[in-house]
């Protein structure tokens, strides 16, 4: 059976945190909030008391022993995989609070679980590895289109919605490479141009591309 703090154990934990020159905004109105409940009532729910606990937690001497572990292992190689990974989410919905955190301060340093939660999930750790692979085909190279290409992979030279031609006409068709976009991405993305054809430019994910096979 858990056992509650009580009312007067509640209100130490919550001037302790309140004290802390470190409390985030979130904790101090939870804080602030509850007190102001206990005062008024004279009592502590077991949920209120429970969630001041895990706040009191927060600022214990072993989370800050970690917190400042964390810090000091903050290195360069982290903060470029923030960049990269930035660099991403800002075309997306995902993770906006951070990436406008750490647009307004690149120096910014996120928290162990933050960083886990942005540049240690599945598709960061691809956005990662592609920016760090080599291109595999040179710019000036031709190279073939991949029957498995498809419409909604593809780009505009300016980076907008392709409108061009169909994927089923691009399929196995011989394009130049014009160009390497150096933005993060899952997959690494070329500018190329169709032969002969100097308006049919788009951009491409190399997964798309292949060795040319077609005597030009």
């Amino acid at each position: 059976m858990s056992i509650h703090l009580s009312k007067e154990a509640c209100l130490v934990v919550i001037e302790k945190v309140l004290s802390q020159s470190d409390v985030t905004e979130k904790h101090k109105e939870v804080c602030e909030s509850i007190r102001s409940y206990i005062n008024k009532k004279g009592r502590v729910s077991p949920g209120q008391a429970n969630y001041i606990k895990s706040i009191g937690d927060c600022y214990s001497e072993e989370v800050r022993q970690e917190k400042a572990k964390w810090v000091s292992e903050y290195d360069d190689e982290k903060k470029e995989r923030v960049k990269i990974c930035t660099g991403y989410y800002e075309k997306t919905p995902y993770y906006s609070d951070i990436v406008k955190k750490v647009r307004e301060n690149p120096d910014a340093i996120l928290t162990h679980k933050q960083y886990k939660a942005y540049c240690e999930n599945k598709y960061a750790k691809k956005v990662i590895a592609t920016h760090e692979n080599d291109f595999i085909f040179p710019v000036g190279k031709i190279v073939q289109v991949r029957a498995t290409v498809n419409t909604n992979t593809l780009r505009s030279a300016s980076g907008g919605r392709f409108v061009g031609l169909w994927a089923w006409k691009l399929k196995n068709e011989p394009v130049i490479i014009i160009g390497h976009k150096d933005t993060p991405h899952t997959h690494k993305i070329y500018h190329v141009m169709l032969l002969g054809k100097p308006d049919s430019q788009f951009l491409i994910e190399e997964r798309f591309l292949k060795k040319n096979r077609i005597k030009v």
